[in-house]
């Protein structure tokens, strides 16, 4: 049973030194000449945690639009505000995938090297359980730096399995490229880290995966 959301009935805007309602949020996007950031780095902070249920998108980006309905509700019916919010964040997310994949490919060559033996070749899972926590919590500390620290002890051998499917990409793959295209289409099982990572308004722990239609990655061709 998922977690209810708890939207914010109020956000902060820091430059103008002013408290918002939902109803106020809705009124400053209608004016396409405000300053969107403060509010997308509010959604970003709640982002971290369905970043880490699911590294993934769906081709209509669908669980983004979702995500920004229920973080806000009083812009729900304005399509237009959504997507642009949607544009911002997605950039972001696929962004934070390259991001995750360096990491995971900076650490394996680390640890194989260190472990490399020529009578025992270790396996990818072997060289993934040799990580420490430490280890762990370097690879994904960009996105669990605002998620509760009980939660995040609890997801830490979930968050190794996904460096340790990672590490199985690079080990059977022909080259890199291959490896990382490999990585990403393993994502597409929604359940790899469906853990309840507690946030502020808990909108990404709130939102039922399994709806969501993903497509197998496919890399894009390079311009002739």
């Amino acid at each position: 049973m998922r977690t209810l959301a708890t939207p914010p009935s109020i956000l902060y805007y820091q430059t103008n030194d002013k408290y918002f309602t939902q109803e106020e949020i809705a009124d400053y996007l209608k004016n396409p000449d405000h300053n969107y950031d403060w509010i997308v780095n509010e959604l970003i902070n709640e982002l971290h945690a369905l970043y880490i249920r699911v590294r993934n998108i769906d081709n209509q980006a669908s669980i983004l639009k979702d995500f920004v309905k229920i973080m806000l509700p009083s812009i729900a019916d304005y399509d237009h505000i959504i997507d642009k919010l949607v544009m911002r964040i997605r950039r972001l997310f696929i962004d934070w995938r390259n991001k995750l994949w360096a990491g995971i490919l900076i650490k394996y060559k680390e640890l194989d090297k260190k472990y490399k033996n020529p009578s025992k070749k270790l396996s990818a899972v072997q060289i993934a359980n040799k990580m420490s926590e430490k280890d762990i919590r370097k690879i994904w500390n960009q996105w669990t730096c605002t998620i509760d620290e009980t939660a995040l002890e609890v997801a830490m051998e979930s968050l190794r399995d996904v460096c340790a499917m990672g590490f199985r990409a690079i080990e059977v793959a022909e080259n890199v490229n291959k490896a990382h295209d490999d990585f990403l289409c393993l994502y597409n099982d929604l359940y790899t880290v469906n853990l309840a990572i507690t946030t502020r308004y808990n909108i990404a722990n709130s939102m039922d995966l399994s709806i969501y239609y993903f497509e197998e990655f496919k890399r894009k061709s390079s311009k002739k």
